[in-house]
């Protein structure tokens, strides 16, 4: 008689094509979004002073900021810069502190901490000097006791490449570390060094910005260069966003020069990623 009861209720819910469970209240499980999936919407980027690339005084702070912005923002990201003293803003980056920084020469040693995200734009890093000194090389052996300044945030390894790395490991020239750019050109006005590495529009930028027109005609450099190579994002392998970002900031990076939005600043067709 039981049996003939349960029958009776529940046949009437499978007649209707339900399971007699169907009504209990089901427990609900929320997906994760993947890494992919999460909703970017603004990344803080740690830069310093390095006009014209970066400068905080220019519109769009310079022109490797602006790629960086334009970049970011086809993606539907907006970018806080915020400046720093470069070492500063390197070390800020490298521990997490902020998003990324940029622009930086790619390395073996900086790519061991962060993400290179593909060119932004392309230096080209000389020899500046002053105009009185008679200076001409043509490899590293013609350094031979001269004293070379080097920016701090500059001198970690390789930074000018490994011919100068070696000659400076081989003490072919003395190297003298500087705060920064500004202080460089100041030590080579006032005769404590002879000549400095740096990016050859970032040294007349520097120049423009910071000397009287009297102080300029002072300062020269050598047209064959030290180094040429992009400038990059960095972005720090300690943030686990940074993997998404690069994907994001490569793909709007691309679109922007596909689209023509981009002034490439110094950097050729065959270099464009």
């Amino acid at each position: 008689m039981r049996i003939w009861l349960l029958l009776l209720c529940v046949f009437p819910l499978l007649a209707l094509g339900q399971d007699p469970g169907q009504n209990q209240p089901q427990r609900q499980v929320q997906q994760q979004p993947h890494e992919s999936q999460q909703d970017i919407k603004q990344v803080r980027i740690a830069i310093g002073e390095w006009p014209p690339y970066h400068d905080s005084k220019a519109l769009h702070f310079g022109l490797s900021s602006h790629a960086i912005q334009q970049a970011f923002a086809a993606q539907g990201i907006e970018v806080k810069f915020e400046f720093y003293p470069w070492t500063r803003a390197f070390k800020m980056a490298q521990s997490g502190m902020v998003d990324g920084t940029g622009v930086w020469f790619a390395t073996k040693e900086r790519a061991q901490n962060f993400h290179i995200s593909n060119a932004v734009m392309l230096a080209e890093t000389v020899f500046f000097h002053r105009t009185a000194y008679d200076f001409d090389w043509s490899d590293y052996s013609d350094l031979q006791g001269l004293r070379v300044g080097i920016a701090q945030y500059s001198n970690d390894g390789q930074a000018f490449g490994e011919e100068f790395a070696q000659a400076q490991k081989q003490q072919i020239f003395s190297s003298s570390t500087a705060h920064d750019d500004r202080m460089l050109f100041t030590m080579l006005l006032h005769d404590r060094i002879d000549l400095f590495p740096i990016d050859k529009h970032a040294g007349l930028g520097f120049l423009q910005s910071d000397f009287k027109p009297q102080q300029r005609a002072l300062f020269t450099f050598h047209p064959k260069p030290v180094r040429q190579d992009g400038g990059h994002l960095l972005l720090p392998r300690s943030n686990p966003k940074s993997v998404e970002l690069l994907r994001q900031f490569n793909l709007g990076l691309k679109k922007i020069r596909d689209q023509g939005a981009l002034l490439d600043v110094g950097l050729p067709p065959e270099a464009k990623p």
